[in-house]
């Protein structure tokens, strides 16, 4: 693959405290929430895509970047007739609820009633799921970039490059669309030599490959049915790459709704460099609390159509030589003498030991 040279400037604010999540905890866009501690948090989707459709509930904290996570709520999902499925909570994950086995047709409309521990229950505005995806392949290159972090100090650094070759449908009622990127890669501690030659399980680490990107399209304003080389995820080649690394890419048909709630992050983004900045104004999202709808909401629930491509990549498959100290055992029993990751694969954020059932 040809390696190409480019310039990226990343900057991350440490003034943002809060993540919306949708389409399962893979997808975080930053807003600040000074002076909006305890505001309700309420985000996720119903998809086509069985293993797509969860929920995460939280409460913004004053002191925190990321929102309390609030267990032991009550989730549904309604259809427009009469249907109601159940989301369970993840155990290995307090606050964030999965819908399992439970069948959903593209061309229904679908919302959430929510009832936490206090009580208080909150609702979503009915989202009608889109007939069809279309589909998607992917391909991937790797690019030296110079990186700029939030320090200010420049690097050279080699990125992964996600593209996409779309097929649209044709003449479906809705057009528009996301695309988004998940990863999930392998992470194996030391193996320290022991007399019963134990092996310490992996962690598995599953997360949203480029947070910052927020990919869209409106169909009808741009009147194309198939998209060529489209980029949808930059990623910096780090420790991950050491082992089998899994992408996973979404290409989801949205209601216009949550195409223009999506449309707003994009555009709040940009204006102020990344969604890592601070945007100048709070989204208006589509939950309320039934019974008091001035009460501010943060979040989206989208009822959208998904089709998916996935791939993975192993060491000798990139393009390079990759620079980096894998957890082998050196001959020091020593701790301190290995990275954190090695000694605790579960300190790596978005890690368990649950193998999904493709990896």
């Amino acid at each position: 693959m040809k390696i190409l040279r480019s310039k990226c400037i990343t900057k991350i604010s440490s003034q943002l405290l809060l993540v919306l999540f949708t389409a399962s905890c893979l997808t975080p866009v930053d807003i600040d929430t000074r002076n909006i501690g305890g505001t309700i948090v309420i985000s996720g989707q119903v998809s086509s895509l069985e293993d797509r459709s969860s929920v995460q509930i939280g409460e913004a904290s004053e002191d925190d970047r990321l929102p309390i996570p609030i267990s032991g709520a009550e989730v549904k999902l309604l259809d427009d007739v009469g249907n109601i499925f159940y989301y369970s909570e993840s155990p290995s994950s307090l606050g964030t609820y999965d819908l399992k086995n439970s069948t959903v047709i593209p061309g229904r409309s679908y919302h959430i009633e929510i009832t936490l521990p206090t009580g208080a229950t909150y609702t979503s505005v009915p989202e009608t799921m889109p007939i069809s995806a279309g589909t998607i392949s992917t391909n991937f290159e790797v690019v030296e970039e110079e990186f700029i972090d939030a320090e200010g100090t420049v690097s050279q650094l080699d990125f992964i490059k996600i593209y996409a070759d779309s097929q649209l449908p044709d003449g479906a009622s809705n057009n528009h669309f996301r695309w988004s990127v998940d990863e999930t890669y392998l992470l194996s501690p030391t193996d320290f030599p022991d007399p019963f030659g134990s092996i310490p399980p992996p962690c598995f680490i599953s997360q949203n490959a480029d947070p910052q990107r927020v990919t869209l399209l409106d169909q009808e304003s741009s009147s194309v049915n198939q998209l060529d080389q489209k980029l949808i995820a930059s990623r910096i080649i780090d420790f991950s790459f050491l082992e089998r690394h899994y992408f996973t890419s979404y290409q989801s048909a949205l209601s216009q709704d949550a195409y223009e709630y999506w449309r707003k992050v994009n555009i709040l983004a940009n204006q102020v460099g990344s969604i890592f900045d601070t945007p100048p104004a709070k989204i208006k999202g589509n939950i309320i609390n039934s019974a008091n709808s001035q009460e501010e909401v943060l979040g989206y629930f989208q009822a959208v159509n998904e089709s998916y491509d996935r791939f993975f990549t192993l060491p000798y498959l990139l393009p390079i030589q990759l620079q980096i100290k894998k957890c082998d055992f050196t001959g020091s029993f020593n701790s301190l003498d290995y990275p954190t990751r090695c000694i605790n694969c579960l300190t790596v954020r978005n890690s368990s030991y649950s193998r999904p059932y493709w990896f």
